[in-house]
């Protein structure tokens, strides 16, 4: 079970990276539509400016809380992928795994929330990640590993809200994690 579920997430994983090798080759290959014959040389628009990572991670924001998920999905991969190296990165992936599980792709959540929790960060978001995590987990099957997260949670996150808690104890359940 677990080499098939690693072989399907390697699939995922190609095919994604296949998808964004596609969408890098249309950026960079100037498309007939946007030149002008009237433009000697020059392109009908000029390119807009890369949006700053601020810029980047609002519209990201403001597209999942319109209800876009998609739309939102490839916003913040967009933006880890763009600014991996700026402080709201593990923000942004913890933002994906939410747009990903509300579209029931939970071993891509999964992916996600490993990435924004990595090093275990003390940020507000921190302890709903965990659990989140915990959740897709169980969805995709591993209740073992998703029964180890939740064992670091109350460690880690000794002050999540009590709805954080109340979350991971419907997860322990689900998961049938030992008390």
């Amino acid at each position: 079970l677990a080499k098939r579920d690693a072989e399907a997430l390697m699939r995922d994983n190609k095919a994604l990276a296949d998808r964004l090798g596609g969408m890098e080759q249309r950026q960079t290959t100037p498309t007939s539509d946007l030149q002008s014959p009237d433009l000697a040389g020059g392109s009908a628009f000029a390119a807009a400016p890369a949006p700053t990572a601020t810029e980047a991670f609002t519209a990201a924001r403001q597209l999942m809380l319109g209800g876009d998920y998609a739309a939102a999905e490839e916003a913040f991969r967009d933006y880890v992928g763009r600014y991996d190296d700026s402080a709201k990165a593990p923000e942004a992936r913890y933002w994906q795994g939410k747009t990903l599980a509300a579209r029931g792709a939970n071993a891509d959540a999964a992916q996600a929330y490993i990435g924004a929790i990595r090093g275990w960060p003390t940020t507000s978001w921190a302890p709903d990640a965990t659990v989140e995590l915990a959740r897709a987990l169980v969805a995709i099957k591993k209740p073992t590993d998703a029964c180890q997260i939740l064992g670091e949670f109350d460690r880690r996150y000794p002050k999540a809200t009590a709805a954080v808690k109340g979350r991971a104890t419907a997860a322990r359940t689900q998961a049938k994690c030992a008390v």
